[in-house]
């Protein structure tokens, strides 16, 4: 389960270097997709993978499959999304916003 959603972050992480390359102004040409914006890539994988890979481990840990699971694989993947701004109070906010909406969801 975790590798099928690291093939969808970085499909998705594709689409939005896509996306964000085109907008941009540059002589890099295509190639601007992987040297400029090509950062977002890894980062969605990474962030499908963490949240998957934290999924599954609760899920098998508390041996249950309910919201908690999916709320606090939220959490871990919120506070590595706000980890990129490198502030706890980033962290602590993308771990509650995300956690609360997958837990929720």
């Amino acid at each position: 389960e975790a590798i099928k959603a690291v093939g969808w972050g970085t499909f998705t992480g594709f689409s939005v270097s896509a996306y964000l390359n085109s907008i941009q102004k540059h002589n890099a040409g295509a190639a601007g997709l992987f040297t400029r914006t090509g950062y977002v890539m890894p980062w969605l994988a990474a962030l499908g993978g963490i949240y998957a890979a934290t999924e599954g481990i609760t899920s098998n840990v508390r041996e249950e499959d309910d919201f908690w699971n999916a709320g606090l694989a939220g959490c871990v993947a919120g506070g590595l999304a706000g980890s990129r701004r490198k502030s706890i109070s980033m962290m602590a906010g993308g771990c509650f916003v995300v956690g609360t909406t997958m837990g929720a969801y």
